[in-house]
């Protein structure tokens, strides 16, 4: 009956045998009427639980709130303790769940001593003169200084007007010549690259097999590089099929980590525009095998995209298919914020 409530919201004649225990019992305290209940309140509520006003606290629960202070707040000694402190707690084979390719980095550029920027000044005007002795002279320089030149801000735009400017393929061939040993730490440097590109732009293909050689093993970290992978891009667009067999193939084998990389997925699209129909098959496969998650990944959704866009009708249409199969995920799809554009270009697809 609910018609007599007794003291605390609890009715008198309330029976409490069908319960394990009673609120007593839960309480650890024989004396109810003391006890404040907020309702609603059933009756095997346990004895800390928060409905009872003066049920005893655990002892986690702190009876005085705690000042927390920020390690930004705290003295440069208290911010080193603290991150020491952290970093003792992250586990110890963080490392071995890494790939080797993740853990592998390439040769930091050391510092140089850069030539006078006024020097290299008057070397692009001398190459640019129309005095074939100044032009020739200033072209001796620059065969002989090129690694120094190509690792400076000033000096990578004279070697890469040198090469622009020289007549006949000896001068070129010498400025390539002072890259070899040093293509993975002209791949890293930020001004290098440019003319390790340049290089390949301008050589002919014969005279680039020391950069794959020395590229070779090391595809992958140079592909998540973020200038080893132009310098890729331009093996890719240049170099003949047979040339790159041994390049593609480490490539193809990393396509599914590549695909979702910052720098890497634009390796991928290079080989999806520029590559053998077996070639963009291999990654056409691997997009089918995760099609739902790669259409709405931030950066693997690019390479959806370019796959739709350079690949023959049939691997289009086996792309778009798989995205069409579930009519729940294609909306969800078309509402996504990176494969709402995936969509758009399978409807491109679906007019042609």
């Amino acid at each position: 009956s609910l018609s007599k409530l007794g003291e605390g919201g609890v009715s008198e004649e309330t029976d409490c045998s069908s319960s394990k225990l009673s609120i007593e019992e839960l309480s650890g305290d024989s004396s109810s009427s003391d006890m404040v209940l907020f309702p609603p309140t059933p009756e095997h509520s346990p004895c800390a639980s928060p409905r009872y006003f003066n049920a005893p606290q655990p002892s986690f629960w702190l009876e005085q709130p705690v000042q927390f202070v920020l390690p930004m707040e705290a003295d440069a000694s208290s911010y080193g303790n603290f991150v020491s402190q952290h970093q003792q707690q992250e586990p110890q084979n963080n490392s071995k769940n890494q790939s080797s390719a993740q853990q592998e980095q390439l040769p930091a550029s050391p510092e140089v001593t850069s030539p006078p920027p006024a020097q290299c000044e008057n070397a692009l005007k001398a190459l640019d003169s129309s005095d074939e002795a100044e032009r020739r002279e200033a072209m001796e320089w620059v065969s002989q200084e090129a690694w120094l030149l190509a690792r400076s801000p000033v000096g990578c735009r004279v070697v890469q007007r040198a090469l622009d400017v020289a007549v006949g393929g000896e001068d070129q061939l010498l400025i390539a010549q002072s890259l070899h040993g040093c293509v993975r730490e002209a791949v890293a440097s930020p001004h290098a690259n440019h003319v390790l590109q340049k290089c390949v732009e301008i050589l002919p293909p014969e005279n680039l097999q020391f950069v794959l050689d020395e590229l070779k093993g090391h595809v992958i970290v140079t592909a998540r590089h973020r200038f080893g992978c132009r310098v890729l891009e331009r093996l890719i667009e240049h170099c003949p099929t047979w040339q790159t067999e041994s390049l593609m193939t480490e490539i193809l084998d990393g396509a599914s980590q590549l695909s979702r990389h910052t720098f890497g997925n634009f390796v991928i699209q290079h080989v999806l525009e520029h590559g053998t129909q077996p070639q963009r098959r291999v990654i056409v496969d691997m997009l089918l095998s995760d099609i739902q998650r790669l259409a709405r990944h931030r950066v693997a959704s690019h390479v959806v995209r370019a796959a739709l866009v350079h690949c023959n009708m049939e691997d289009r249409q086996e792309l778009v298919d798989a995205m069409r199969a579930d009519a729940a995920e294609l909306a969800d799809l078309a509402h996504h914020h990176c494969g709402s554009f995936v969509v758009r270009e399978m409807r491109r697809e679906l007019r042609r």
